[in-house]
């Protein structure tokens, strides 16, 4: 008989299992419970997005901004990573970065993109036929998660010229309308860095990333759009 009882607990034990006693929700490493109730927003893009040139990236980079702007409630995570491209071929693609792993294991609700000023170098810019397949699947495998984000794209903010390469007239004249094109064919939202930023050449120090200034004008415009 005690071999029977045994025999029967087990039999219990697994039928309690296969009907879902016991589960538990899966959290990504990234989340704790107290973040999984704030909305959270990856902000992704390049060193415009990263901070770079400002004194403290960690309170003035746009993101930062942003996240002091939408208050309490909100998750902001700055995922900018220095000289990288949207183009899959250039010199350093953001989907192929440890970055772009770690901005879906945040498990957004809001993605805002701001990439293309690297991909206006002539290195990466031969390969342009590439830019709308490229941009698309960059949108379809935030899409994919399951979080369901919704999805912002900007365009990049005017350079003055630029530096290393990076053409304002390239992002203006090429870059910009294929980001419309993008937005279009995804049925994704477009946020305007170019126009608000196009006569201030004086928040861009080394005339392609903004100071702290630019990066709060960056900020505000992003907020008007995603709050």
């Amino acid at each position: 008989m005690r071999y029977i009882r045994v025999y029967m607990f087990i039999i219990i034990v697994l039928l309690f299992a296969a009907c879902g006693g016991g589960s538990s929700t899966t959290v990504t490493p990234q989340q704790g419970d107290d973040e999984m109730q704030l909305m959270r927003v990856a902000c992704v893009g390049d060193s415009i997005t990263k901070g770079y040139g400002l004194e403290e990236p960690s309170v003035q980079s746009y993101p930062s901004q942003l996240a002091s702007m939408l208050g309490d409630g909100w998750s902001v995570k700055n995922y900018g990573l220095t000289n990288s491209t949207l183009l899959q071929k250039g010199d350093d693609p953001y989907i192929h970065s440890s970055t772009f792993a770690e901005s879906q294991t945040f498990a957004p609700q809001i993605v805002v993109i701001l990439l293309g000023t690297n991909d206006s170098k002539p290195l990466n810019w031969q390969h342009k036929e590439d830019f709308v397949a490229d941009y698309t699947a960059l949108i379809r495998s935030y899409q994919a998660l399951g979080s369901s984000p919704q999805i912002w794209i900007a365009y990049p903010p005017p350079a003055f010229p630029g530096i290393a390469g990076i053409s304002d007239s390239t992002i203006r004249e090429e870059i910009i309308p294929l980001i419309n094109i993008v937005a279009q064919n995804t049925s994704v939202g477009v946020i305007d860095l170019y126009t608000p930023l196009s006569s201030r050449e004086d928040l861009f120090p080394d005339t392609v990333h903004p100071n702290a200034e630019g990066a709060r004008i960056i900020a505000e415009t992003v907020y008007s759009a995603i709050y």
